[in-house]
């Protein structure tokens, strides 16, 4: 009976649906979890019926943002509304190519280095559009959007140093680490800590609805003080983590 009732509990097992849900991360931003991956794994799941490759869906996501920046370039309202339509859908299709990959099973070195290059690319260009489509108008913001890339420049290099020297470190025992652990146990401020860092989901969103509705040096200003300030905050963590924290002798 025993025996009978596992194959039963298999055979109920809807394996769609798991690998839908398995598409997903399972830590990601409050913007992309929310917004974009309801209907984002569909996405994934109708590519892959099509036989596309997740790199192809990230060229097309690449494709997508550098249109959103030639709209941006153009200095109209209409271009720049296009532009933050243009920009959000770009990163759809950035969700969407990681889903695929996962719901396909299509991994490769080559698709991750793509992914991150390309998002950087992607928002570069986007703020060279701004750039271009304020200078139009007779605004000249380039020293801000300089100050943008340079900011988050600045930021993806302090990541990539902080997990390398990280990835062979033993547990940590600091009281911000049992904090953390704490806060992780009340669920609103899961999400709170995850957008107060500004990850590419809730910036390429809020720079989508500014560019639309405000203008390119507003655009700027608020993305220099949110990226500034989730800077700060992830470093004042990462300090505090790192002072109790033990790396094995190289």
């Amino acid at each position: 009976e025993a025996q009978a009732a596992a194959r039963d509990a298999v055979a109920a097992v809807d394996d769609e649906r798991v690998r839908l849900r398995s598409a997903v991360k399972a830590r990601d931003g409050f913007f992309t979890t929310f917004c974009i991956s309801p209907y984002s794994r569909y996405i994934a799941r109708w590519c892959a019926r099509r036989g596309l490759t997740p790199n192809q869906v990230t060229t097309a996501s690449l494709l997508t943002a550098l249109i959103a920046a030639a709209c941006a370039a153009t200095g109209t309202r209409p271009g720049f509304v296009s532009a933050g339509v243009l920009l959000l859908a770009s990163f759809v299709l950035d969700c969407t190519d990681g889903q695929l990959a996962r719901y396909s099973l299509q991994y490769s070195t080559l698709g991750a280095w793509l992914d991150a290059t390309f998002d950087r690319a992607k928002e570069y260009a986007y703020y060279a559009g701004l750039a271009l489509g304020a200078a139009r108008g007779g605004d000249d913001v380039w020293a801000l959007a300089l100050g943008a890339m340079v900011l988050q420049t600045c930021r993806h290099v302090v990541d990539f140093a902080f997990n390398e020297a990280n990835h062979d470190a033993t547990g940590n025992s600091s009281p911000t680490a049992a904090l953390s652990g704490r806060l992780d146990s009340v669920g609103w401020t899961v999400w709170v800590r995850r957008m107060i860092v500004l990850p590419i989901g809730e910036r390429w969103a809020m720079i989508a609805v500014l560019t639309a509705f405000t203008t390119p040096r507003i655009t700027f200003y608020v993305l220099l003080i949110g990226c500034a300030l989730a800077a700060c905050y992830t470093t004042a963590g990462r300090v505090l983590r790192s002072l109790t924290r033990r790396a094995e002798r190289t």
